[in-house]
């Protein structure tokens, strides 16, 4: 039987796993497998990258948020000229 606790681990060591750090070991006390990813392994993105995707995700659904509610304005336009 494996304990769900969170305990420090004893043996550990860092792995790649589809392009993201992990770290493995064994429980201290029960002696069961432990992993956890740590995070991207390709950290090739520009500074601001993740807080202008926020930003932009925000402005998005306020936008979307602010227009779901007004009606919908159709224009018809007329022409005096013969067709």
């Amino acid at each position: 039987m494996r304990c769900c606790s969170r305990r420090k681990m004893q043996q550990v060591y860092r792995e790649t796993v589809k392009d993201k750090h992990a770290i493995r070991g064994k429980c201290g006390v029960c002696g069961s497998n432990m992993f956890k990813f740590s995070g991207s392994a390709c950290k090739n993105r520009p500074k601001g990258w993740y807080d202008a995707r926020k930003r932009e995700k925000r402005n998005r659904l306020a936008r979307e948020k602010l227009l779901e509610n007004t009606p919908k304005i159709v224009a018809c336009f007329q022409s005096d000229e013969p067709q």
